[in-house]
């Protein structure tokens, strides 16, 4: 069986734009998963000024990576 993935699929703010990819909320997320030993790995999708409809675009391929 696969290991559980949270795709994190946004904009910029996810993308942590501006910021070192460190820094931003994703990035802390997966620190905090890795501490708790959990199962989980975070996928970051995102790009900065992407829209639903850009999402929604990519989603398929996102999801068959």
């Amino acid at each position: 069986m696969a290991e559980p993935v949270i795709v994190v699929l946004g904009d910029s703010i996810s993308a942590s734009y501006g910021m070192p990819m460190e820094q931003g909320w994703v990035s802390l997320l997966q620190e905090k998963l890795l501490n708790d030993h959990s199962r989980y790995t975070v996928y970051i999708a995102s790009i900065s000024g992407e829209t639903s409809a850009g999402g929604l675009a990519r989603i398929d391929d996102i999801l068959n990576t």
